[in-house]
């Protein structure tokens, strides 16, 4: 019954080939193999997806099927068979004519959407191939799903003769960057705007952000009290007195003999989270120390060396120090003695053969842009490495 699944599966794309509108004429194909058998066309389309991948037939039986059904005329049979013929009046009922125009309509929306990415490239190419790299608006991103996939590929293999013409490496990329434009305006994708300003991500931790919201709450209390100790009795004041009692159990005619208590006692807490406040600093400068060394330790060293390296009051060096300096380096002759190991390591050096010349070619562009992130920050050029995987065209050039 597998081996049938196949068959319907081969006989309805042209052996894998044509996907468009295929399951109702698989299921008439089905139906004809296994007559016993009701099953729905999700059903089937299913347990093709289960074949494929679980691997239920192997190579050789899915090449066989495939060329089988290829020669067999009961695709064509079949295909006929499946569209019921007219009513005695001479009408065919609409539903009739959806199921045998469905292919012809199907090309037509192709035919439609290619003229579409072609007519945007060429829009794009013309506005963009040749404009300065910070006049271009900023790509968005891509959401990725079939429709979408394939509209970059229908655009990548409208590349070609663009690639073919480009002038040099700026060049290829600003094709790239049209390119990605144009599938971004069939694809209706928005563009940021870039008058808008961005609102500039806050340099303080939230946690921070929380320790100081209650250092300065804890600050207001300890002014209240002390307001409240010079005789200010008023709501706004007693408001915040009885906030600064909460939790103690103390009726309001006892805050004031315990009032000298509470002021030392919102004091240490403030102390205390500033100390927090510096500990987590210290803290967060040691793991980030620790994770920049493992990836670039240069950048650790210079971060240590930067304070004693800068100068503070904004007062340049003096012109003769500076000559003096370099001509310390520069103008002092230097006269080395070299070894006999020098001519030993030229004698073994002789025997190793000189490296070849590396070709870079395709495949190894591909390789290369295969595990990069998709949508990291682009460079200079604008372009997101998500269009430099995609847009495989332009690895030859």
């Amino acid at each position: 019954m597998n081996e049938n699944v196949m068959r319907a599966y081969y006989g309805s794309t042209e052996g894998g080939t044509n996907l468009t509108a295929y399951r109702d004429r698989m299921l008439s194909l089905f139906q004809v193999l296994e007559p016993a058998v009701n099953v729905s066309t999700q059903r089937l389309s299913d347990q093709v997806r289960v074949i494929q991948r679980n691997h239920r037939l192997d190579d050789a039986a899915l090449d066989r099927l495939r060329l089988e059904m290829l020669s067999s005329p009961m695709v064509t049979t079949s295909s006929h068979s499946a569209v019921p013929p007219p009513p005695s009046g001479g009408v065919t009922p609409r539903s009739n004519l959806v199921d045998g125009d469905e292919d012809n309509r199907a090309v037509t929306v192709s035919t439609q959407c290619n003229e579409r990415v072609r007519s945007a490239l060429e829009d794009a190419i013309q506005e963009f191939r040749y404009s300065p790299v910070e006049n271009r608006p900023r790509l968005p991103r891509l959401p990725m799903h079939r429709q979408n996939r394939a509209l970059v590929c229908a655009l990548d293999s409208l590349l070609e003769k663009y690639f073919e013409n480009s002038e040099d490496l700026l060049d290829t990329h600003s094709i790239m960057y049209c390119a990605a434009v144009a599938a971004c305006r069939v694809a209706n994708v928005k563009f940021p705007d870039s008058n808008r300003a961005t609102r500039p991500k806050s340099a303080v931790p939230a946690w921070q952000c929380r320790i100081e919201r209650r250092i300065e709450g804890a600050r207001v209390l300890i002014g209240k009290l002390y307001c409240f100790r010079e005789g200010n009795t008023r709501p706004r004041v007693m408001r915040f007195v009885r906030r600064a009692f909460m939790g103690t159990g103390l009726s309001p005619h006892e805050y004031m003999p315990r009032i000298a208590e509470r002021i030392d006692f919102l004091k240490q807490k403030v102390c205390a989270w500033a100390s927090r406040i510096r500990r987590y600093k210290r803290r967060v400068e040691r793991y980030t120390q620790n994770r920049m060394f493992q990836s670039d330790q240069r950048w650790v060293y210079r971060t240590w060396e930067r304070p004693e390296q800068y100068v503070m009051d904004g007062s340049r060096p003096d012109d003769g120090a500076t000559n003096m300096f370099w001509r310390n380096l520069w103008s002092t002759p230097v006269f080395h003695e070299e070894g006999d190991w020098t001519r030993d390591v030229e004698r073994e050096c002789e025997q190793i053969p000189e490296m070849e010349e590396v070709n870079i070619t395709s495949s190894d562009i591909a390789c290369a842009v295969r595990p990069m992130q998709n949508w990291k920050s682009p460079g200079p050029d604008g372009l997101h490495n998500f269009w430099l995987k995609w847009l495989q065209s332009s690895h030859p050039v």
